[in-house]
């Protein structure tokens, strides 16, 4: 039976945001304080890809008209043109997982659903790892542009 003097209650789901599903307030206030920052971070990768568009685009015009007359030095703007145009892909992708990112702590601070921190933690996992195999490799190519600037000019010296 039900007491008529009982208080009502109400089976909203963000009344107490502190225990929904694991998710506290320290851990929405920490999303809410990120989101600003990584939308800025995503817009800045978004408008520098289409700066490095435009800039792979300058470099294969620049390479196809000097590729007659220059030879070697147009083959350097095709090959600076193609890297341009990864490099604005790899932006385009880590810039799509910050707006993720952002879009679904906006949906956090709405719910707070452990399913939107979940999808939160997951764009920022994609994000993460696209920096880490980005970091790898440019290390792996700053040993070997070491190791030959090194050896280069001890095989020239020797001829």
């Amino acid at each position: 039976m039900n007491n008529q003097y009982d208080p009502p209650r109400s089976n909203v789901e963000d009344v107490n945001r502190s225990n929904a599903a694991g998710i506290t307030t320290t851990m929405i206030d920490a999303m809410r304080g990120t989101k600003p920052w990584v939308l800025l971070i995503g817009i800045v990768l978004i408008i520098s890809s289409i700066f490095m568009i435009l800039g792979t685009l300058g470099m294969i015009i620049a390479g196809a008209i000097g590729m007659g007359a220059e030879g070697p030095q147009a083959g350097a703007f095709l090959g600076i043109g193609v890297m341009y145009g990864v490099m604005s892909l790899i932006y385009v992708m880590m810039g799509v997982y910050l707006f993720k990112y952002s879009s679904a702590i906006g949906r956090l601070l709405q719910s707070a659903s452990s399913v939107d921190m979940e999808e939160a933690l997951n764009s920022q996992r994609k994000f993460w790892k696209i920096a880490g195999i980005i970091t790898v490799v440019f290390l792996v190519l700053m040993v070997i542009g070491f190791i030959a600037a090194m050896m280069i000019p001890v095989m020239q010296w020797r001829m």
